[in-house]
């Protein structure tokens, strides 16, 4: 790396520090969870954004989608409407990775 890349990281690196980041890497978190956490780490921390790594490992929501032809697509649509009004309620922005 050039010495000015080297500068523009150690620079991002202590914006960095000083950032407050909150990790929860709860296995299969429930949405209903998901919830109660992050409305209490907006109104407590004040939180600006919300990251879903992996939208498939969110939890089995408590409702049935047996009726349903695909299961998982019923499970997918559910969660990211529930996600949806999540960031509307709390105004934060929530950025979902999935494959």
């Amino acid at each position: 790396m050039e010495e000015f890349e080297w500068a523009f990281l150690a620079h991002a690196l202590k914006k960095l520090e000083k950032s407050k980041i909150f990790i929860n890497d709860t296995a299969a978190i429930s949405i209903e969870e998901l919830f109660i956490q992050s409305r209490k780490l907006k109104f407590q921390e004040g939180i600006k954004l919300i990251v879903i790594d992996y939208l498939e490992l969110i939890g089995n929501p408590n409702k049935n989608f047996t009726n349903y032809k695909n299961y998982e697509d019923a499970k997918t649509e559910y969660i990211l409407r529930e996600l949806k009004k999540l960031s509307r309620i709390i105004n934060v922005p929530i950025v979902v990775l999935t494959q």
